[in-house]
């Protein structure tokens, strides 16, 4: 008689002989050793086992096609660099909350995002805007700082483009007077 089990930490369902029972199996997936209980774990033959909802498709850093990947120590962080809200930012074993700076970086993006418009439609007023958009975004230190900025910098852009254009016109226009 045999017994099946699934692997602690890939998931794998192993199948080992009776007499094992109480033993430890290696899984041949990940290497990870797992203890062989009395009677069978799985529901499911090992043929039509369902794969793991949460499993990432990507594969894990420093698995190779056709290798198993290695194994991962206990209170280590995990081997994936994409994070999901069932699986946080591990930062030192502590769950890192955005940034109290946020909301600056919000209202960066926001202004930012207001400038740009000024900036096409009535120039005189997308100065003050651009300046209020990079104070937020430049003391914004969470995640949004970066996009804020950026808004900002294409605001700057597209002012700068709108006063040499008028510059252009401008100077046209005297030209032919």
């Amino acid at each position: 008689m045999a017994i099946d089990l699934s692997c602690s930490s890939c998931q794998s369902v192993l199948r080992v002989a009776a007499e094992h029972a109480g033993k430890k199996v290696r899984c041949p997936n990940c290497g990870n050793l797992t203890e062989i209980p009395a009677q069978s774990t799985t529901q499911m033959p090992p043929s039509v086992a369902t794969p793991d909802p949460f499993a990432s498709p990507f594969p894990q850093p420093g698995a190779m096609p056709g290798k198993p990947a290695p194994p991962q120590a206990a209170g280590q962080p995990p081997q994936s660099h994409f994070h999901t809200a069932a699986q946080p930012p591990y930062h030192g074993g502590q769950y890192s909350p955005p940034s109290d700076t946020d909301g600056l970086g919000i209202a960066g993006i926001v202004i930012g995002s207001i400038s740009i418009l000024f900036a096409l439609a009535c120039p005189c007023v997308a100065p003050v805007l651009i300046i209020a958009g990079c104070i937020c975004a430049f003391t914004c230190n969470g995640h949004l700082r970066t996009p804020a900025i950026i808004v900002n910098c294409v605001a700057i852009g597209l002012f700068v483009i709108r006063m040499i254009i008028t510059v252009v016109f401008m100077a046209g226009a005297m030209t032919l007077q």
